[in-house]
């Protein structure tokens, strides 16, 4: 009776100290260390669901920051261990293996979503850049070509007269050379972009085997993982649904990219302009090409006028005064990038990314006192200094490109002078950053860690701001050349 009372109160103990359904199988051991293990992991999963979520990083950019965060998480929930012979270590260890494998899953898996996702966005909005700047294009090339269709028109009107007049024909003769400059011009320009659309035009983007298993995993989150925190589980859920929206948006801006560049692909551009409906743009120049021919043919049975040498002289002027109107429409077409370009070059290590980097330095364990208000203050006179950059930058360019002749040599160093000198911090400046610093004294070597990260961010010389330009600051060059 004695061994029976026993095993019926072990029993009872036992499903008073079980979980409740649906709650989450708590780690044993201490306490103290179970929580902080748990806190530390949770608060890490939550960046790293962020970055996964709303980062527009290029692929790689974004993968080395999801392997730091991956270290930093590895390293948090280690800390958390019981040191080695602590009473109930060895419950704990295995307590943990449901943690552990949802962490295993979670750094991996994130990391596959996360590489395609980016890549997903980078491709996307250069669909929809590539969609926005097409409509400006498509105007300008119908506008031209309307107007050299009009200037056939003369050339047509004076073959057909029963009595042309050699002054008449030689004028018509004039405007039809200059429809033929225009049509070989846009004939060039037309072809060049429409092997640029082909790449892309009517392609679909596939979903790697690899991803699909993830997602359909990171799906099955509350399944697979039912003893992790609901934030873990809703950490994948989130990124699951990430990844599917941006792949739905990339399928619906290809769905548009077709829609919109249609008509270029298919050579049909220019059905509207009646003399040029049905032609490849190879072909655009053989109208005005053939009309040209008659009217030399005419002219030269009127014989009351050759072309002359002052006629070739004119025709050579003309052709050049339609070669700057191309290189113009071309500066024009490339504003759009040039300005996309200089504004993504403003953002490496420009206020914005220098705010956050110090906004996240002095977040949690790593706040004290006005830290977070120093640092915005800190970034706000950064930003002042780039915008005092980007407008001198602005009036040297407009005064190099207007030729104006206040711009000497010595007032021209002089603005390169100052451009280079805002690089540098002011006193002000400088003293605010020594203050910021002395007030982190006393913290973790974690935020002593991030807090030098959020200064090379704001750094605009130093290396790392300066690789990150690199490859714009290549584009804008060749922009230019």
């Amino acid at each position: 009776m004695r061994t029976a009372r026993s095993v019926s109160l072990i029993l009872a103990l036992a499903v008073l100290a079980a979980p409740a359904p649906g709650q989450t199988d708590p780690l044993p051991g201490r306490s103290g260390s179970r929580a902080a293990a748990v806190d530390a992991a949770s608060e890490k999963v939550g960046e790293m669901s962020r970055l996964l979520s709303v980062s527009r990083e290029k692929p790689e950019r974004a993968v080395k920051a999801w392997d730091g965060l991956t270290a930093e998480l590895w390293e948090s929930w280690r800390e958390g261990t019981p040191p080695a012979g602590a009473a109930g270590g060895s419950g704990e260890r295995r307590a943990r293996s449901p943690h552990e494998a949802f962490l295993a899953e979670w750094t991996s898996g994130g990391r596959e979503l996360l590489v395609f996702r980016q890549g997903l966005v980078q491709r996307t909005d250069g669909l929809q850049a590539a969609i926005d700047a097409f409509p400006a294009r498509r105007t300008e090339w119908l506008a031209r070509m309307e107007d050299a269709s009009k200037r056939m028109g003369l050339g047509e009107k004076a073959l057909a007269e029963a009595a042309p007049k050699a002054a008449a024909v030689q004028e018509a003769l004039e405007r039809t050379v200059v429809a033929k400059n225009v049509a070989v011009n846009v004939a060039a320009d037309t072809q060049a972009l429409r092997d640029q659309a082909q790449r892309e035009y009517g392609k679909k983007e596939t979903m790697p085997a690899p991803v699909t298993n993830v997602l359909g995993r990171f799906a099955k989150a509350t399944e697979l993982h039912p003893g992790v925190p609901e934030s873990w589980q809703r950490a994948m859920l989130d990124a699951a649904a990430s990844v599917r929206k941006a792949f739905e948006l990339n399928g619906a801006t290809r769905a548009k990219y077709d829609t919109t560049y249609g008509a270029l692909v298919q050579q049909q551009l220019f059905e509207p302009v009646g003399r040029f409906k049905g032609l490849a743009f190879k072909d655009l120049p053989g109208p005005p090409t053939r009309l040209e021919a008659d009217l030399r043919a005419l002219l030269g049975k009127l014989g009351e006028r050759k072309v002359t040498p002052e006629d070739l002289e004119k025709e050579k002027q003309r052709n050049a005064t339609e070669c700057r109107a191309r290189y113009a429409d071309l500066e024009t077409n490339n504003v759009a990038t040039r300005r996309a370009l200089d504004l993504a070059v403003a953002r490496t290590c420009g206020a914005s990314a220098c705010r956050d980097a110090h906004a996240s330095a002095t977040q949690g364990a790593c706040s004290s006192g006005d830290i977070r208000e120093m640092s915005l203050r800190l970034a706000q006179w950064a930003g002042k200094r780039l915008e005092k950059q980007r407008q001198l930058r602005a009036t040297l360019e407009l005064d190099l490109s207007s030729g104006a002749k206040s711009l000497t040599t010595e007032r021209r160093l002089a603005v390169l002078a100052q451009i280079e000198s805002l690089n540098e911090m002011s006193p002000e400046e400088l003293d605010l950053a020594r203050l910021i610093r002395e007030r982190q004294k006393g913290t973790d070597a974690a935020c002593a860690v991030k807090f030098e990260a959020a200064e090379r961010a704001c750094d605009w010389s130093g290396p790392e701001c300066t690789a990150a330009r690199a490859p714009l600051e290549s584009e804008i060059r060749s922009l230019e050349e």
